[in-house]
């Protein structure tokens, strides 16, 4: 795998970056300020690389003339995207070894107020 990685010049913050595009995505910057889906052509790469599926639909009418658009948007999974990075970066077993830190602290407050109280 990574003889392809390299061949294929993946690197892991090429892979970061797709996945913090994913990741960061906010919904409202797709719609203008009449909440309206925005064409293609006004999103950037970045926005762009974090859609799922986009969809515009003609709306007939009952005498089958155009009424309207019907405007679809759907982001990729935002947090199974913050679940890669946090794993990949090492943030859940730096948050684990902090909450480690802290319940051992507050161990040894105890055990010691234990001590004091006994004597």
């Amino acid at each position: 795998m990574a003889k392809t990685a390299e061949r294929l010049e993946i690197t892991h913050d090429m892979i970061l970056r797709e996945l913090a595009k994913v990741a960061f995505a906010n919904m409202g910057d797709y719609y203008d300020e009449n909440a309206v889906l925005k064409p293609m052509n006004q999103l950037t790469p970045d926005q762009k690389a974090a859609i799922q599926q986009y969809q515009l639909i003609d709306a007939v009418g009952d005498y089958g003339e155009r009424a309207g658009e019907l405007s679809k948007i759907k982001l990729h999974n935002k947090m199974a995207a913050l679940d890669k990075i946090a794993r990949h970066t090492g943030f859940y077993a730096a948050s684990q070894s902090s909450k480690s830190k802290v319940q051992s602290q507050q161990s040894k407050l105890i055990l010691e107020g234990a001590g004091k109280s006994g004597s």
